[in-house]
């Protein structure tokens, strides 16, 4: 009996240290990989490759390549070796690059919870938020710079806001609907861009009717006028954009308001066509909103009328 005792004893006692091996090596291989998962951010951070993290004319294309090619692990070994807010030669910081070139948030959201400045501009008066704008990331990107505090109206040196940037670029409604639900103005325009218009003028000068249509919607001044006192409306006449002038007149547009030096929207609509072209709805609906065909330039009052061309 005391035979049996005892081996039962040592089978147990084997069981209980095979256990704890099993066990210990569970724990090592956890280690090791929670080493790994550090180590390309801190103790490879010096033999990560960073060519084209800091931007430099020089350098553009691969700047252009490794912010848009390089893995989230690289760029973080990158901003641990040379710091959040370290500044290119054009004065971008990383939060500008990654807010412009990634097609996703997270390395901007990583950057954000390190301290990044959410403002930060570059030479040319870029923020993050003007950078998001042209829409080349995702629209989670804006959203989570507006919501550490970006200034959805900062104009950068050319006097362009983040919205009449993603006006004339943006291929994302919903990027537009983010900037005008955080307070976004409407009627900024950029005296140096697109005629001077205000985000209206300029998505009809680029001719984007879905963004126009969104525009109008949220109350853009369907009449503002640009350094050429052109309308959105009378802008669309010139360019042959029927599209644009349907909305913008079932919108409410004035049709109207002169151009003047130029001809009056109403000789505009009527120059541009051959006889038989003449888009016959968009005409129905200039008259629906009162179109005033004996209506004169300003400057140029002896020209025919368009009733007689």
């Amino acid at each position: 009996m005391g035979t049996v005792h005892r081996t039962s004893t040592t089978r147990l006692l084997e069981s209980d240290q095979e256990s704890i091996q099993e066990a210990l090596f569970v724990i090592k291989s956890a280690l090791f990989c929670a080493t790994l998962l550090l180590l390309p951010i801190h103790a490879f951070a010096e033999e990560t490759p960073c060519t084209g993290f800091q931007f430099s004319n020089e350098t553009a294309a691969q700047s252009e390549e490794f912010w848009v090619k390089a893995s989230d692990q690289v760029i973080k070994a990158c901003i641990t070796k040379h710091g959040i807010d370290v500044k290119s030669e054009d004065g971008a910081q990383p939060l500008n690059l990654a807010a412009y070139y990634r097609k996703t948030s997270s390395i901007v959201e990583y950057l954000l919870q390190s301290g990044s400045t959410v403002d930060n501009r570059s030479e040319t008066g870029q923020t993050p938020l003007v950078e998001a704008a042209f829409g080349n990331g995702s629209s989670q990107t804006l959203a989570l710079l507006i919501d550490a505090g970006a200034d959805v109206n900062a104009l950068n040196n050319d006097g362009q806001s983040p919205l009449l940037i993603a006006a004339a670029f943006n291929p994302r409604p919903v990027d537009l609907r983010v900037l005008i639900e955080a307070g976004a103005d409407l009627e900024a325009p950029a005296p140096s861009f697109d005629s001077g218009g205000t985000p209206l003028g300029v998505s009809v000068q680029r001719n984007r009717p879905i963004i126009t249509k969104l525009l109008t919607e949220a109350g853009a001044d369907l009449d503002a006028l640009n350094d050429f006192k052109q309308t959105p409306f009378s802008t669309a006449l010139t360019r042959f954009q029927d599209q644009h002038a349907l909305v913008l007149l079932r919108a409410g547009a004035n049709p109207n308001l002169a151009t003047p030096a130029i001809e009056s929207v109403t000789q505009s609509l009527v120059r541009g066509y051959d006889p038989g072209t003449l888009p016959i709805a968009l005409l129905k609906e200039a008259m629906n909103a009162g179109l005033n065909f004996e209506l004169l330039p300003e400057e140029d009052p002896v020209m025919d009328t368009a009733l007689h061309r």
